[in-house]
């Protein structure tokens, strides 16, 4: 008799990059093109874990299966298995975004079957419907369930790896490592310009590529919007208090810290 299926709950999330069928069309004859799209999805394919085992404990279960532009990821439901997860999509998003490109997903918790060669159940069907479905803008929407998760593990290392959006939804706060560098500097120097802070620099090319990805999207109302919401989000992280080079998103419809007084 076999070993029965693990057909358990877990967290799960599902993500995907924004704009993908334009980053595929005319790659034919185009070696340059063909091999930038390779490294960005090599990004999807092999998410960076880092030494998150070590920092947040050995329990959390991780495995990860892609596709295409998308990712689905799941870890067990504990508290190693939630910091390792959002761990890896703040980091996978960032890489992204530090290219120009948005993401885009959900994060559930729910039945799922996953190992190394497959994945499927209830929790991935959830998430990918809410990524394709619900998931308006470019961010990681996270479900009640796992934001009441979130609120029962004590410490701010949790806490503040969630926000919850105007318009309901609970996301991740991929951005509040920005933050915490912000502030870090800020104490030691307040005089810092960004582009010198190994810790900072790579914000400044984000901030770049948010701004031009805000420029372009003007005559697609659509598109305008998404990028629109994560302009105000950037901005709302690192206002009232900026660093030199390290620039607010500004055009129509995106606050500033003027306008907020």
């Amino acid at each position: 008799m076999g070993r029965p299926v693990a057909y358990e709950t877990r967290y799960c999330a599902y993500l995907d990059i924004l704009g993908f069928r334009g980053l595929v069309s005319g790659l034919r004859g185009n070696d340059h093109k063909v091999k930038s799209l390779k490294d960005l999805l090599s990004k999807v394919h092999r998410p960076f874990q880092g030494n998150a085992g070590i920092r947040y404990g050995n329990n959390g279960n991780f495995r990860a299966q892609s596709i295409s532009d998308a990712v689905a990821i799941s870890t067990a439901v504990n508290s190693d298995g939630l910091l390792h997860l959002f761990y890896v999509l703040e980091h996978l998003v960032l890489d992204l975004l530090a290219e120009g490109y948005f993401t885009r997903g959900a994060i559930v918790k729910g039945h799922l079957f996953h190992d190394t060669r497959m994945v499927f159940g209830e929790a991935l069907v959830e998430a990918y419907h809410l990524e394709s479905e619900v998931v308006r803008f470019p961010r990681v929407m996270v479900t009640r369930s796992v934001a009441d998760d979130v609120r029962n593990v004590k410490g701010e290392l949790y806490q503040k790896r969630i926000k919850q959006a105007e318009d309901g939804p609970h996301f991740l706060n991929v951005l509040h490592r920005l933050r915490d560098e912000m502030d870090s500097e800020l104490l030691s120097n307040p005089q810092v310009h960004a582009e010198q802070s190994k810790g900072l620099a790579r914000y400044v090319t984000m901030g770049k590529k948010i701004q031009k990805r805000f420029d372009e999207a003007v005559d697609n109302p659509r598109h305008f919007e998404k990028v629109k919401w994560f302009g105000n989000y950037w901005n709302s992280i690192i206002a009232p208090q900026t660093i030199q080079g390290l620039e607010l998103i500004r055009g129509a419809g995106v606050s500033t810290p003027a306008l907020w007084g």
